[in-house]
């Protein structure tokens, strides 16, 4: 693991973290905000197009060579958490504790899922 990811390998865990992570944001928008699932679910989608490139195509890359591989991912999910529940937050103007909440369990999931997938 390191530096970029080959396109394929990245389009693959897009879409893996779009299948995982949408829904995760439609079903807790939908218990804790009252938020149609379909809206949750658009709304994870879009902020996952927004962090997932900028936490694996640009920070990833930059601070890998720098603290290595674990510490690149661990800051890079950090990064994604952070940047998905300021997203919802300044669609929703809503409670940011409750959506970094969201974020963080959508993400923790994705990144347990994907862990599961490539220990295979």
């Amino acid at each position: 693991m390191g530096g970029l990811p080959t396109p394929p390998v990245y389009l693959l865990a897009l879409v893996a973290t779009l299948a995982v992570e949408s829904p995760v944001y439609g079903l807790l928008l939908r218990l804790v905000k009252g938020i149609p699932f379909r809206t949750g679910l658009g709304a994870g989608a879009a902020v996952n197009l927004v962090s997932h490139p900028l936490a694996f195509l640009v920070l990833f890359p930059l601070v890998y060579p720098r603290i290595g591989a674990v510490a690149a991912l661990a800051a890079a999910e950090v990064f994604a958490v952070g940047c998905e529940a300021l997203l919802v937050w300044i669609w929703r103007r809503d409670s940011p504790a409750q959506l970094a909440g969201i974020s963080y369990v959508a993400n923790a999931l994705s990144f347990s899922i994907g862990l599961l997938a490539v220990s295979r």
